[in-house]
């Protein structure tokens, strides 16, 4: 493969913020790709592929405890030839590879004095939809529109707030607070390998707790 990146750096507002922003090109040649054949899964070397995008990252100071940071991209991919052997046409994206995908958080901390902070984490992720090659099935030229599986876009918010000193933190926090239920990959059932019998692999459901640590020794 051959990749061209183009970064610039802007540093802003005296200093209390920062971008980042990075262009790229990659000439992906004979890219190793994961296909099934008659039942035998195989990793099969598939056409070249151009893939361009962009990338920014941001973080700033908001004031006294508050800083936010957020990174967001852009990747388009486009495979240059027909590739009977993996069975993905000419002008098909690369499998698994959204065009969108970002996060954002704000942090916030405040010292008490005596060795003990409070914190706070807000944490929004976003993937954009993509589609995927269910594993066990045989894809052809001809039939990828049939066989070819679209999974939505999402985004997650998870968080987190605690006290930490120099030897222990305990933090209350709540993974994936909206218990939004993703389609992450599809997995097709190994004895019935067929697009109307896909089943899927999903997140984790919304999880709350405590998480308690303790530093030991010096």
């Amino acid at each position: 493969s051959t990749l061209f990146p183009y970064t610039t750096l802007f540093d802003l507002f005296d200093h209390r913020a920062l971008l980042n922003v990075t262009a790229y090109f990659e000439r992906w040649t004979s890219p190793q790709i994961a296909t099934n054949i008659s039942g035998f899964g195989f990793t099969v070397n598939g056409g070249d592929a151009n893939i361009y995008g962009l990338e920014a990252e941001f973080r700033a100071n908001l004031g006294p405890g508050w800083d936010f940071s957020t990174d967001w991209g852009y990747t388009h991919s486009k495979f240059l030839t027909d590739s009977p052997i993996d069975g993905i046409p000419k002008g098909y994206g690369v499998p698994d590879t959204p065009k969108v995908t970002g996060s954002a958080s704000m942090n916030y901390h405040h010292d008490f004095g005596n060795d003990m902070t409070f914190f706070g984490n807000v944490n929004y992720s976003f993937v954009g939809s993509r589609y995927d090659l269910p594993y066990g099935v045989t894809v052809y030229l001809n039939n990828i529109n049939q066989t070819a599986i679209n999974l939505p876009s999402y985004g997650i918010l998870n968080l987190r707030a605690g006290l930490r000193t120099d030897r222990w933190t305990a933090a209350l926090f709540v993974d994936n607070a909206t218990n939004k239920q993703v389609l992450l990959d599809p997995l097709p059932q190994i004895n019935l390998a067929i697009p109307q019998f896909t089943r899927y692999i999903v997140n984790q459901p919304v999880t709350y707790g405590l998480d308690v640590t303790y530093k030991f020794g010096k």
